[in-house]
């Protein structure tokens, strides 16, 4: 039996009843590469860091809560970034989400927005399109008095 792997009643119960231990441990994991070949081109190395870790004897169901985050410290010196770093830029990016209340109001602006500019171009299309058939109109009976006494003056 390897040191910290249990069985269960499903693959996942064994898995979250489970620990660390054996990963900790470099005698078993070459145990591990006996049962499992090809993990004989791992490099084993590693190990030696992870064994300070507190969290190798709990149960990854203890663990899987806290996301494996056993020291979370913010310590956040803007000066020193940028005495280190001496970025030649610096741009700064806000993303927010768009609220209920902020597309309404926006859909609300443009459908008044463009009854505003509808209405306003309809009646100068309008003038205008008038205008055009009166002109139209007009050419069109100067053409045909024109026709009629050409055909007058031939008889």
């Amino acid at each position: 039996m390897i040191d910290g792997f249990f069985g269960g009643c499903t693959p996942l119960d064994a898995v979250l009843a489970s620990t660390f231990d054996c990963l900790y441990n470099e005698s078993c994991l070459e145990m591990l590469v006996d049962y499992f070949p090809q993990l004989s081109s791992t490099d084993l190395a590693w190990t030696n860091p992870l064994s300070v870790s507190s969290q190798k004897t709990q149960s990854l169901k203890n663990i899987l809560p806290k996301l494996f985050v056993e020291n979370w410290s913010t310590n956040i010196s803007y000066s020193k970034y940028f005495i280190q770093c001496a970025p030649v830029s610096c741009t700064y990016t806000e993303t927010d989400q768009i609220s209920l209340f902020y597309t309404i109001s926006l859909f609300l602006s443009i459908y008044g927005g463009l009854c505003i500019i509808l209405r306003s171009t309809a009646l100068c299309l309008i003038y205008v399109w008038m205008k055009l058939k009166r002109y139209s109109i007009n050419n069109n009976n100067n053409i045909n008095i024109g026709i009629y006494f050409e055909y007058n003056e031939k008889r």
